[in-house]
């Protein structure tokens, strides 16, 4: 994650440039290739961690689970940044001052939770009271869930509808609805993305 609190900077995330001004966070997730920009000069904060390492939430559920829907890149209101800057701040100084490393642990795992959980909160925000996502972006947030588990191996689009008991068209429509693409395109655009990344992050060769 990182956050800028002032200055601007472009950097890259899965190979698309993102300009990320101050009052800006950039929440880069597992497997997605992030390259910096050192043209620009820009401060904030930096923090790397592991998502399965997060508590759970109130009702039970994995917070990495709530932040799998949470944008690459958002703007913050400046009260928002501010408590997001106290969070950090008072995990910047506990990981320095807690000499108990099991107590220091738990303690930056809670602290980073409660940034999390508020950047979850203003997604949630956007939304008017009462008001839920349509039900056609709702079904592509269930197709993309299951594309990051099948994609390696299934290629078509009747294998996703089946699995999530969607009819072609209703399964189309949704894709078409959320990004403006076809469901096999989205397919074939998530297999090109696996392909970029491994050539980012492995040895392996254009085959």
């Amino acid at each position: 994650m990182v956050v800028i609190t002032s200055g601007q900077t472009q950097p890259w995330i899965d190979f698309h440039p993102v300009s990320a001004l101050a009052n800006d966070y950039l929440l880069i997730k597992p497997g997605q290739v992030f390259r910096h920009d050192f043209s620009q000069t820009w401060h904030g904060w930096m923090v790397v961690f592991r998502p399965e390492r997060l508590h759970s939430i109130g009702n039970g559920q994995a917070l990495a689970t709530q932040i799998d829907t949470l944008p690459d890149h958002c703007s913050l209101a400046s009260s928002v940044l501010q408590d997001v800057e106290v969070g950090l701040s008072n995990m910047q100084r506990d990981s320095a001052e807690v000499i108990d490393v099991p107590t220091r642990q738990s303690l930056l795992q809670l602290q980073l939770s409660y940034v999390l959980l508020r950047l979850c909160l203003v997604q949630a925000s956007g939304l008017h009271p009462g008001q839920s996502p349509s039900r056609a972006f709702a079904h592509y947030e269930r197709f993309k869930k299951q594309l990051e588990k099948d994609f390696a191996k299934h290629h078509q689009v009747q294998h996703f509808s089946a699995t999530l008991g969607l009819s072609v068209k209703s399964l189309n429509r949704a894709c078409l609805e959320a990004t403006g693409l076809s469901t096999k395109s989205c397919i074939n655009q998530r297999i090109a993305l696996e392909a970029k990344r491994l050539l980012a992050h492995t040895a392996l060769a254009v085959q």
